[in-house]
């Protein structure tokens, strides 16, 4: 019965030193997504983050050897939320625009996240930067995502057969990524008042007849 109970003990000292161990981990992250988005990842190093994570760099490099494993994990946090990267099931044709508006929405309650990517993406545009692959790939992913969805709306009848969804898909993403950025030029904007416009001429470009009366 001893040796049981000192088995369990330090079974629940493994556990509680793991949970420390992820919080931690966790609270660094949350640390150099803020840093990041606010300097860029080229205006703050290891050492910022350490400290004001309130953690030792020694500390730090336990959870992330280099800077470039804590970029991929800072942008692993935006692309887990990201409905871009992981669209949700069952949303076709005209659904991809209102999924767009729901993407904005999203961001405004995350602004640090937002910040986080279009600084990434700014730093790692020539090929050889640290995330310029890894960007490259994600990009590919949300078109070939939104080409799915888009050709899948042509299916349904929602969208116009002859519609070029390919360069939608592209329309899409640079919209996006464009606004995005703008955003964070000036948040002042109306940022959903803007989404709602662009949607709605969106659907009227490329809506079927059909999908364009059951909507009047």
């Amino acid at each position: 019965m001893e040796h049981r109970n000192t088995r369990d003990r330090t079974s629940e000292a493994r556990s509680g030193n793991r949970a420390r161990g992820d919080a931690r981990r966790a609270a660094i992250l949350d640390t150099a997504v803020e840093m990041i988005a606010r300097h860029g990842s080229r205006g703050v190093s290891l050492g910022d983050i350490a400290q004001a994570a309130g953690v030792s760099k020694t500390g730090l490099l336990h959870h992330f050897p280099t800077k470039d494993a804590l970029l991929n994990a800072a942008l692993d946090l935006r692309d887990a939320v990201d409905r871009h990267v992981n669209p949700p099931a069952g949303v076709v044709g005209l659904d991809v625009f209102t999924e767009v508006e729901e993407i904005f929405t999203g961001w405004l309650e995350r602004p640090a996240t937002l910040g986080l990517f279009t600084g990434l993406l700014a730093e790692n545009l020539t090929a050889g930067d640290p995330l310029h692959d890894r960007l490259v790939t994600r990009a590919e992913t949300v078109h070939a995502n939104l080409v799915t969805a888009l050709g899948a709306g042509v299916e349904r009848g929602d969208i116009r057969p002859d519609a070029d969804i390919d360069a939608i898909a592209y329309t899409i993403v640079a919209f996006v990524n464009g606004l995005e950025t703008y955003w964070q030029l000036d948040p002042r904007i109306p940022l959903l008042d803007m989404v709602a416009s662009w949607k709605r001429a969106m659907v009227a470009s490329v809506a079927s007849p059909e999908a364009l009366a059951a909507s009047a």
